[in-house]
């Protein structure tokens, strides 16, 4: 028996006030960035005569000197020791993880760090299969998934809420602006939303226990 069969209720309906009230373990949809191992950077290549205005940009792998220019450009802007990542994004579903913090009531500095930045923290959901159905990943390993084997992957089954058989990756934490976040009037339900904050527990932690530990050790002692 698999996590997501044991437990006949995986998602839970939520109320009218999804969209006001998000809360951890609600399933969203948000623009998740790909990581790349090499990086690649948009860099201005061409000025006005100020020197302060970039009008042509070219893409390079990233230099030896990248993060490392002390040049300030007004437009678009770019503070020294910045630079423009090449990156990718895809909106997709996400589990809310930590929503936007409640506001804390001290006035920033001028010109200084913003206290409030009203990001979320999400983990990203990946289907199993393609767009043609056809797998993308070894059954072996899926199953395991779903006997919570590896700490930073859970299964989500196929509902009404997730529409193929998914993947969440807990090594692929993001942080997201609220605004950003399009809510969906569905959740985990709570009996599953404690063994995910149990799972990210031993995953920050190293603490093996709770709702995690009794629902892994029940579906490894299978084996």
């Amino acid at each position: 028996m698999f996590l997501d069969e044991f437990f006949e209720d995986f998602y839970q309906k939520l109320g009218s006030d999804f969209r006001a009230n998000v809360r951890p373990g609600q399933i969203c949809k948000a623009p998740v960035l790909y990581s790349y191992e090499n990086a690649e950077i948009w860099r201005p290549c061409r000025f006005d005569a100020s020197e302060t205005q970039a009008t042509e940009f070219s893409i390079i792998a990233r230099p030896g000197d990248g993060y490392k220019q002390a040049r300030t450009i007004h437009s678009p802007r770019l503070e020294p020791y910045e630079e423009f990542p090449v990156v990718r994004a895809k909106f997709r579903p996400v589990i809310l993880l930590v929503p936007d913090p409640t506001e804390i009531g001290i006035r920033d500095i001028r010109g200084g760090g913003r206290i409030n930045r009203h990001l979320c923290l999400v983990a990203p959901c990946y289907s199993v299969v393609d767009g043609m159905n056809k797998p993308k990943y070894q059954r072996e390993f899926v199953d395991r998934v779903r006997l919570l084997e590896f700490p930073q992957f859970m299964f989500l089954p196929e509902s009404a809420c997730i529409q193929k058989d998914s993947l969440l990756r807990l090594d692929s934490v993001q942080h997201i602006f609220h605004n950003e976040l399009e809510a969906t009037p569905w959740a985990l339900s709570e009996d599953i939303r404690k063994i995910l904050c149990g799972q990210m527990g031993f995953l920050f932690t190293g603490a093996y226990d709770g709702e995690y530990k009794i629902a892994r050790d029940m579906l490894m002692a299978q084996n």
